[in-house]
């Protein structure tokens, strides 16, 4: 068994070394692994095709950590990329899902929080927040001397892994404007999983990032066809 591992790691050296060797155009050593490993993102999320119940408050905005095997093409300046990713989805709005107050309610259907019993609207916080665990798959352009230009159009496709509500304002459940403070997990009629096309473009370690959802946010009800574009800058830590 020890021996075993002594070859594996063994192997694995030899594989790195001679990746490290591999020649681009110009005739440099390609050395790819140590920045183009780790990508950790800032996004803006531009909500599309909301119902008529929800409107935006504050910046919509999501993270999005991955990590990625960087897998050169020969000795080309191309690459192809995969690995894991954990993104998160969030929507800042004056509205809650109805099947919070309403166990009944069949689909994604939304009430401004106002229109609860006629309660003020001045609530300090109130979104809905979406996490999901996906497989990135990235290819990736180098361009210039130093290759440090880069192009990457990308796919993934992901689980949703938890969802919420977390709210802070007058109390919904008993009708009155006493401050409550909740954390409501698995919105109902979420769609559990999502999937598009993803592009980045940048220098050196810093990108433009943008993905392209081509499912829903929701199943069904009135905020079936919602969905949100990732618009962020992204930075390769290592």
């Amino acid at each position: 068994m020890f021996r075993n591992v002594i070859l594996l790691i063994l192997l694995i050296f030899v594989s790195e070394s001679l990746l490290s060797q591999r020649k681009n155009s110009y005739g440099q050593n390609i050395r790819m692994y140590k920045t183009d490993r780790v990508l950790l993102a800032i996004n803006y999320l531009h909500w599309q095709e909301l119902p008529a119940q929800i409107d935006l408050e504050n910046i919509n905005r999501g993270f999005y950590l991955g990590y990625f095997i960087d897998n050169p093409i020969g000795g080309s300046r191309i690459s192809l990329a995969f690995g894991l990713s954990l993104s998160t989805v969030n929507l800042y709005s004056d509205a809650i899902p109805t099947s919070i107050i309403d166990s009944s309610c069949t689909g994604a259907d939304f009430i401004k929080i106002k229109d609860i019993c006629q309660l003020s609207d001045d609530y300090k916080s109130n979104k809905m927040a979406f996490t999901y665990a996906g497989i990135p798959v990235e290819l990736r352009l180098r361009f210039g001397k130093s290759e440090s230009f880069k192009i990457a159009f990308g796919f993934e496709a992901g689980i949703l892994a938890t969802s919420y509500v977390k709210y802070k304002g007058p109390d919904f459940y008993l009708k009155n404007n006493d401050e409550i403070k909740i954390k409501y997990f698995n919105i109902k009629h979420s769609t559990s999983f999502r999937y598009g096309p993803s592009f980045r473009i940048g220098y050196n370690r810093f990108t433009f990032r943008a993905f392209y959802p081509l499912t829903k946010t929701f199943e069904e009800g009135s905020g079936k066809n919602a969905f949100p574009i990732e618009i962020g800058l992204s930075l390769m830590v290592f």
